[in-house]
């Protein structure tokens, strides 16, 4: 396996391929009524309803609800469980989320949202819920899954997010993706997106490297975790739970797919890696979709 030269470190690499795939936003439609109060500064296209079904995908992770005070420390967070809607990762993403907010509870009655900030993003919930199983939070989210704009169903990849104990405000233990199995338990199937390795001698070289690299995707919003392995250390983007990925479909699914498009290689110490076969290059080493230890 050889790997392709970059320019700049593997920190740069990611930011590199985290900016290659920044989400591109559609025109503006006044049919999507659902937009209109946006706050967006005067140059910049408000979105329409397809762009919103674009960032509905970046739901929080439950380790990552946690926002950092000014001193630091621990934010103490929701002890119920709740809908995750849409998370707003622009500038303004503050503003945004209210007037979304405001907007959802004028054109499609959803009054019990509430918004969650950390310095980068803004993620809309719904709902106070005792538990997994409760019966309205299932009826809830089928309800707001099916909710239409223009024949589109924006919130259809909402889902049910777990009450937060709260995390440190420097983050790391929360992009530690060997913890999340005491949120969901050890029975719930749950897979995430490779889409970096780190390897070194120094195995605390490798660690560090995969830990600034998830520390980076998420200052840029996405869900990304680190995982440290016997040998080498990985980073990866997205958590999916077993309806959501099919094993069958091209892709594993829509999810998967979607993920796969914008990371579609596996970095090699933060540079794309080539896969030879029978001695010629067969193209760059994809990203894979693996379970959740």
């Amino acid at each position: 396996m050889n790997t392709e030269s970059q320019p700049g470190d593997a920190r740069n690499s990611h930011l590199r391929c985290r900016k290659g795939f920044t989400f591109r936003i559609g025109a503006f439609s006044t049919l999507f009524l659902i937009f209109i109060l946006f706050g967006c500064a005067p140059a910049e296209p408000r979105p329409d309803a397809s762009s919103l079904a674009e960032e509905i995908h970046e739901v929080f992770s439950p380790d990552n609800q946690s926002s950092a005070s000014p001193a630091g420390g621990v934010v103490a967070r929701r002890d119920y469980w709740s809908i995750a809607l849409a998370t707003l990762t622009r500038e303004n993403h503050q503003q945004e989320a209210a007037n979304m907010q405001n907007q959802l509870s004028t054109q499609f009655g959803l009054r019990d949202t509430f918004v969650e900030t950390t310095e980068t993003s803004s993620v809309l919930c719904y709902g106070k819920y005792r538990s997994a199983t409760d019966p309205q939070l299932k009826a809830d989210l089928e309800r707001i899954k099916s909710l239409q704009v223009n024949k589109s169903t924006p919130f259809a990849r909402a889902f049910a997010i777990p009450p937060d104990v709260g995390v440190s405000a420097t983050g790391n233990p929360a992009y530690d993706l060997s913890r999340v199995r005491s949120r969901y338990g050890r029975d719930t199937p749950l897979y995430t997106l490779e889409i970096g390795i780190y390897e070194d001698k120094d195995r605390q070289v490798a660690r560090k490297a995969a830990e600034e690299a998830a520390a980076l995707y998420r200052s840029r919003g996405e869900q990304a975790f680190y995982y440290h392995g016997p040998h080498r250390s990985s980073v990866t983007i997205g958590l999916f739970t077993a309806d959501q990925v099919d094993f069958n479909a091209p892709g594993f699914g829509a999810f998967v797919r979607e993920l796969k498009q914008r990371y579609p290689y596996r970095a090699i110490n933060g540079r794309k890696a080539k896969v030879k076969e029978w001695g010629r290059d067969a193209g760059f080493v994809p990203s894979q979709l693996m379970a959740v230890p």
